[in-house]
């Protein structure tokens, strides 16, 4: 019985999900804003600059940008059938859309919280206009994928391979929960029958090879899809720890200038923990909520 069970673990070992590349089109974008004559002219033309990177790799379908009318925001179902009309690839727009209190940094809105969960398209957030100080980057030349489940997102790293310049950098990372780690090695210590010391170098093992698997095959299978002359970089950022305090500190570090993360949660409505703190609390970084 030890042998089948020796050779169980072995050939589940080797079983998971391929990453397959795909270049998902973004050729129709609607752009949502609130904003208003001199701040309505800079966000739209931000906005612009930083999507670019959608009409590098085939710049003769240049994207087909829009404007919601003023008009169509006036309530929150008129918004939602406009966009349902217009059908587009992704929607542009900025952090607390449509607020009374403009100025409250940690906030998303309502707009936005609806927008993220019953709105079909992506939705690009950005940080909100503001006469003279526009904080959105000129380009995307270093992108992150933001996942805790890396292995098997070949969805999300896709769309973060879309949106990262010729001759950017796109990171992969997963960060392990720590918490979540040592909940469970508490768990196993108070088995007998299990050592802990080796339970813990292999657990952990495991838990970080198959991310890092995944996003080396990732990385090699981009460069190969997107052809020698719209290279990217890949760097892979595995670690454990605190989710929240490690993704803050990974997209400083590394001066992202987009982060690229899943919203949708199948078991709930609302946006998911460690995604909705993070859109929370980066209220100067650009992001593509999926």
């Amino acid at each position: 019985m030890p042998n089948l069970d020796q050779f169980e673990s072995a050939f589940r070992a080797t079983l998971r999900e391929r990453f397959v590349y795909d270049d998902p089109c973004f050729a129709s974008v609607i752009l949502i804003t609130d904003a208003e004559g001199t701040e309505f002219s800079e966000f739209d033309a931000a906005a612009r600059q930083f999507l670019k990177v959608l009409d590098e790799e085939e710049p003769e379908l240049r994207t087909r940008f829009s404007t919601l009318p003023q008009s169509d925001m006036r309530t929150m179902e008129s918004m939602l059938l406009s966009l349902k009309n217009r059908e587009p690839d992704l929607i542009v727009t900025h952090r607390r859309l449509g607020s009374t209190s403009p100025e409250l940094p940690f906030s998303l809105g309502e707009h936005i919280d609806v927008l993220t969960q019953v709105a079909h398209p992506p939705v690009l957030l950005l940080p909100r206009p503001r006469q003279g100080k526009n904080a959105i980057p000129k380009n995307t030349d270093r992108v992150m994928a933001m996942t805790d489940h890396l292995a098997g997102d070949g969805r999300l790293v896709n769309a973060a391979a879309r949106f990262t310049q010729t001759g950017g950098k796109l990171f992969l990372s997963h960060i392990e929960d720590g918490a979540s780690f040592e909940r469970f090695m508490d768990a196993i210590s108070k088995i007998p029958a299990i050592d802990t010391e080796v339970a813990r170098a292999t657990l952990l093992e495991r838990l970080l090879k198959e991310p890092r698997d995944f996003a080396n095959e990732a990385g090699e299978a981009i460069a190969k899809g997107r052809g020698p002359e719209s290279q990217i970089s890949t760097v892979t950022l595995i670690a454990t720890g605190h989710r929240l305090s490690e993704y803050r500190r990974l997209v400083s570090e590394h001066d992202v200038d987009l982060l690229v993360l899943n919203t949708k949660d199948r078991e709930q409505v609302a946006m998911h923990g460690t995604a909705h703190s993070l859109a929370v609390e980066l209220c100067d970084t650009p992001l593509l909520l999926l």
